[in-house]
């Protein structure tokens, strides 16, 4: 084959190639950018933290829920206060 023929093959393939590309990603990125965005309450990052503050909590609780726990003496006392009323 000549080498036009083979330049005009291989441009043929990569042409494919892109468009395949463009829309295999087109479909994933949405996807992709609601599992991270930090703003979703849902996101990949926090479902960890959360589960790793509620297997350390012994209860569902939120990472910033557990820090005003830990750090302020108030926070700790409502908290007490709210698992003594689960008991009624």
């Amino acid at each position: 084959m000549p080498n036009k023929t083979l330049l005009l093959i291989g441009a043929g393939i990569g042409l494919v190639v892109v468009v395949g590309l463009y829309f295999a990603a087109r479909s994933a990125l949405p996807a992709l950018g609601k599992a991270i965005n930090p703003l979703n309450p849902d996101n990949v990052i926090n479902q960890g933290v959360e589960g790793v503050v509620t297997v350390l909590a012994g209860r569902p609780e939120t990472f910033g829920g557990w820090l005003a726990e830990l750090f302020d003496p108030a926070t700790r006392q409502v908290a007490r206060e709210a698992e003594q009323w689960k008991a009624y």
